[in-house]
């Protein structure tokens, strides 16, 4: 129990560094000295902890770099593969020297940057562990153009990244090879080995695929598939979590258990953190690996495991390591889902089978269920959607997701013997079935349904209709998310929001009752970006609009109108599943 409100405090304080401008020492060192109770202090040390220590990191992330603008020369680490873009290949970059204007910023060393270099003729893309020389141009990341909108900056800071170098190809030189520790070199060329050898065994798609089942890499997965997966609510899948640890741990017990439990315990753990190092320390990864850790420990010291305690302990090791973490979409799904899975398991009461399969398929629909009702507010903050049918899809994929990690890390092992030619063309069938799956899901009605981004009142009457489930909690949420928000006995204020579309102009006007009037919807030249789909829809989401009472449009330019209106007909008419309001869009 101390470990989970020392996690909570930790929490309550990186919140206090990050948001509130007031110094919490101030109002937690009195209160500390002076009162006795042991609770209270246990409860706040951690609070202050983390609040000054959070305070310190965004102070770093505002100043280390504050004067650097413009032309650089740099000397640094590349710590991942290539990540190729349209015109560029992206890399983590370690720095160990930086100049500007002809002198040396010490205090960026031992910072770590996001480098781009350009595309150009016949340029090889680097290796993992390459110490470069570069000359190019320091910049940050981009921040939100709009209300709710995407934070580029944000997002890299739970990366460690504090900005963005870009160069040429022509002007990075390379130093020296495997310039990084022997096991992270080792954990790299293991992983780019295990997808050299998928590749090798399976079409390019299939192959993909597992790639990104087994290791995580998405690199190379179409965006078709991984969009199929999102939309069908099988995106989990990809990521690297519990399962994979389970059937890791699973194999490792039946193959090391000749050599006694002891020593099979250790080595297993030895291998959880390769595993987590070789897929890239993602937090979904960690929490997984942390959790079975504890696990192990706690039975090679004859005590019994405490869920409560490994859940709160790993959030802690990841908090600690990166406060940033915490607003991070893969941790936050990850630690709802597995609180949903504890939380609710037992509360959720279906009538029991003496069929065993269908008894299993009851459980799983429990699992699922118990995971989705805590991630469903998650889910409309980030991605503005729900789905009503996650349960069919993740009841049809689980079981096939079981037996393609099973045959995939057989194939893996195999592979860097002989050729798997068997298990090659079962593997083929299972990963041809799941991509099926995914298709047919995300299809499906009510498989992805537009919502307006909920407010923090609401999140927090959603959670108490859940874990309370009393009429009363119910009728209030309903009330706040459903009745409130479309009542305007009162007139307000005119509201008029111009909208950053990038090329070309969009203006939101909201009446003082509410009606909601779009002016142009912007619009991109680029067939690669939907201006609609990506900056507009998620806008007047973020806004808590759910529907555009008049649409006027200047003139019909591709920068002021072009796929707008397809898509937020799109998305309205799917919500309510009105015919006449799409058909109404797609006129005019």
């Amino acid at each position: 129990m101390i470990i989970f409100i020392i996690t909570i405090s930790f929490i309550a304080g990186i919140l206090w560094g990050l948001y509130l401008k007031i110094s919490i020492i101030p109002f937690l060192i009195p209160i500390i000295i002076f009162i006795k109770r042991k609770k209270l202090i246990i409860f706040l040390v951690p609070c202050l902890i983390a609040s000054m220590y959070t305070s310190y990191l965004e102070k770093q992330y505002q100043t280390k770099y504050k004067n650097i603008t413009g032309e650089i020369t740099a000397v640094g680490t590349i710590v991942s593969n290539a990540e190729e873009k349209e015109y560029s290949y992206q890399y983590k970059l370690k720095l160990e020297k930086l100049v500007f204007e002809e002198k040396e910023q010490k205090q960026c060393k031992n910072t770590q940057v996001l480098l781009k270099i350009k595309k150009e003729k016949n340029n090889k893309t680097l290796n993992y562990g390459d110490q470069i020389l570069l000359n190019g141009e320091f910049e940050y990341a981009s921040e939100a153009r709009n209300y709710g909108g995407f934070n580029y900056r944000e997002y890299l800071k739970t990366k460690n990244i504090y900005g963005i170098i870009t160069s040429k190809s022509a002007e990075t030189k390379l130093i020296k090879e495997k310039n990084e520790n022997i096991i992270n070199i080792l954990a790299n060329a293991t992983a780019s080995k295990i997808k050299e050898n998928i590749n090798k065994i399976l079409p390019e798609k299939q192959a993909n695929l597992l790639t990104g089942i087994l290791i995580g890499d998405k690199t190379d997965l179409s965006d078709d598939i991984q969009e199929n997966f999102k939309d069908s609510n099988l995106a989990h899948m990809l990521a690297i979590s519990g399962a994979h640890v389970s059937y890791i741990i699973l194999g490792l017990t039946f193959a090391l258990n000749k050599i006694g439990k002891k020593i099979s315990k250790i080595l297993t753990m030895t291998f959880l953190i390769f595993f987590t190092i070789l897929t890239g320390m993602t937090p979904s990864v960690q929490r997984a690996v942390i959790m079975s850790t504890y696990i192990l420990v706690a039975n090679l010291i004859h005590k019994k495991p405490n869920i409560l305690i490994s859940i709160s302990l790993s959030m802690l090791i990841l908090l600690i390591e990166n406060p940033y973490n915490l607003f991070d979409v893969g941790f936050q799904l990850s630690y709802a889902g597995t609180a949903g899975i504890i939380l609710l398991n037992k509360k959720i009461k279906i009538k029991e089978s003496k069929i065993k399969i269908i008894q299993k398929i009851k459980e799983m629909m429990i699992i699922t269920l118990s995971a989705n009702i805590m991630i469903i507010p998650i889910m409309m903050i980030h991605y503005n959607t729900i789905s009503f049918t996650f349960l069919i899809s993740n009841i049809l994929a689980s079981p096939i997701l079981g037996i393609i990690i099973i045959l995939g890390f057989i194939i893996v092992l195999i592979s860097f013997v002989i050729n798997p030619i068997i298990i090659k063309n079962i593997l083929e069938i299972f990963l041809n079935i799941l991509i099926t799956i995914a298709e047919f899901s995300s299809k499906l009605p009510l498989s992805k349904i537009y919502v307006v981004t909920p407010n923090m009142v609401q999140i927090i009457a959603y959670y108490l209709a859940v874990f309370k489930r009393r009429k009363k909690y119910i009728i209030i949420f309903l009330i706040i998310t459903i009745i409130m928000p479309k009542i305007h006995i009162f007139a307000g204020n005119l509201k008029i929001n111009f909208i950053d579309v990038g090329q070309g102009d969009s203006t939101l006007i909201i009446t003082p009752y509410g009606k909601n009037i779009i002016i142009d919807g912007g619009g991109s030249r680029d067939e690669n970006f939907d201006v609609g789909k990506n900056t507009l829809l998620p806008y007047l989401l973020d806004r808590q609009i759910e529907k555009i009472d008049f649409l006027i449009i200047s003139h019909f330019d591709s920068d002021h109108v072009r796929r707008v209106i397809n898509n937020f007909a799109r998305a309205t008419s799917r919500k309510n599943n009105n015919l006449q309001a799409r058909r109404k869009f797609r006129k005019l």
